[in-house]
């Protein structure tokens, strides 16, 4: 569940869940490796890496469910990024 600033809970919608679920086992170092990847074609346009973890989540979980969504590979950056944040998050919070 995520909380809005209000404090009213928001349920995760199930693609979501998925992704979280997916993103668990991979090492975070791999995941900072493909935040890296979107952040040079953010910025030149171009792809260095022919697939990403991001890439393959997309077309081995997702593609099937909603085949025109031309958003995909960067709703999968987005998972990422949540995913790190809380990893780093958690990290902080064990150190203190």
């Amino acid at each position: 569940m995520d909380t809005m600033s209000n404090g009213v809970f928001i349920e995760a919608e199930r693609s979501r869940l998925k992704l979280a679920e997916l993103l668990e086992p991979i090492q975070t170092g791999d995941l900072l490796k493909v935040v890296s990847e979107y952040n040079v074609w953010f910025h030149s346009g171009r792809w260095t890496l022919i697939h990403t973890i991001a890439h393959d989540i997309w077309q081995e979980h997702f593609t099937e469910k909603e085949p025109n969504r031309y958003d995909g590979p960067l709703w999968v950056y987005d998972g990422i990024s949540r995913e790190l944040a809380r990893r780093l998050l958690v990290d902080s919070r064990a150190k203190d």
